[in-house]
């Protein structure tokens, strides 16, 4: 291909993408996370997997050992890692494509960035520090770095399509576009980035106030009482006891110990997240604006019988960020009368008229 030839190609994606950028301004954007079944996976499979991280991880370590992000060069094939005896030697980059490098060494030049807008605020930073594990990939191109074909994904230079759970979540018409591969707790995800239609919502009620507490996580002015919560487990407390004993030699079966652990830690943020997001969904998609009290409550001064009650709920101290929900000094007290409803799970009934 010469310069020309180049050129040409070059003005054919800056318009592809314009056009691109200017349809998907009018679409909204959702993330889905699907999980590989790690059931199907060939024992080959399951050791290029791991072998993708640990390039991933070569490959952003030895741009910081370089010290040449803004110049560094996704082509090449060996990088110069440092082994268990603190000495230099090369490897091979066998798994790890050009585009996963590209977006690397974008990443790269993104955390720069931050750190100098930290800087330039005032706080305290350095410079970028070798990483011990890398926990995702960026997949950037549907069609070259992935492929969905059926309830199956394909990665680039991994030969076996992976089997996924939770196809099923992306609608029918989505447009597809990048997509991260994440490794948690031993476990594979696949989180894919769509842009779907705007839909014109009708909202059954102008109006809900939310109030937020610590017995009842959320009273709500319609007559609902949202009592939820995931809490710790006696398996935690038993990992926990484990873990402890086994601090001093941090040996195999402390590594195993401590996987297991973050595992149920995992179970339960996935719980409590399901909750929220089922609470919040049907909120906003009742009523048309949403009042929130202004100071959520907190653990400040406050026993431990408190700070049990917000560690096991799925509601942080925090304000919602949603444009539809407005923070108030206080709700309106009228006609409020509480019906229990079990983690989450309720049907929002019709509000009482409000003087507004």
């Amino acid at each position: 291909m010469n310069k020309s030839q180049q050129l040409a190609k070059n003005r054919r994606i800056k318009k592809t993408m314009k056009e691109t950028v200017a349809r998907h301004r009018k679409m909204v954007c959702k993330t889905y996370e699907l999980k590989i079944d790690k059931s199907h996976l060939s024992e080959e499979t399951a050791r290029v997997l791991r072998l993708l991280f640990l390039e991933a991880k070569w490959f952003y370590n030895h741009l910081i050992a370089q010290g040449k992000v803004w110049n560094a060069d996704y082509a090449i094939k060996t990088v110069l890692v440092r082994n268990k005896d603190k000495r230099l030697e090369p490897r091979e980059l066998i798994h790890l494509s050009s585009q996963m490098r590209q977006e690397i060494i974008d990443r790269a030049k993104d955390n720069i960035k931050g750190l100098s807008v930290s800087k330039k605020k005032g706080c305290k930073v350095g410079a970028l520090k070798f990483k011990s594990r890398i926990n995702s990939i960026p997949l950037k191109q549907r069609g070259v770095t992935y492929r969905l074909k059926g309830n199956r994904i394909e990665i680039q230079n991994v030969k076996q399509p992976l089997k996924v759970r939770g196809i099923q979540q992306i609608p029918e018409g989505a447009e597809l576009t990048s997509a991260t591969l994440e490794q948690r707790n031993g476990d594979y995800f696949i989180h894919i980035t769509t842009f779907q239609p705007k839909t014109h919502k009708q909202f059954p009620l102008k109006e809900l106030a939310v109030d937020a507490g610590i017995e009842k996580q959320l009273t709500i002015n319609n007559g609902i009482d949202v009592m939820e919560g995931a809490p710790i487990t006696k398996k935690i407390r038993r990992l926990h006891r484990e873990l402890a004993r086994r601090e001093e030699t941090r040996g195999k079966n402390w590594l195993k110990t401590n996987l297991k652990l973050n595992r149920e830690y995992d179970k339960i943020t996935s719980k409590r997240r399901d909750i929220k997001n089922k609470v919040v969904s049907r909120i906003i998609s009742t009523a048309k604006t949403v009042h929130l009290q202004g100071k959520l409550p907190t653990t400040e001064g406050r026993g431990h019988s408190m700070a049990n009650g917000l560690q096991r709920t799925a509601f942080p101290p925090s304000p919602h960020r949603n444009a539809r929900i407005r923070l108030q000094g206080s709700c309106p007290p009228a006609n409020w009368s509480f019906l229990r409803a079990g983690r989450g799970l309720f049907l929002l009934a019709k509000a009482p008229q409000w003087p507004y």
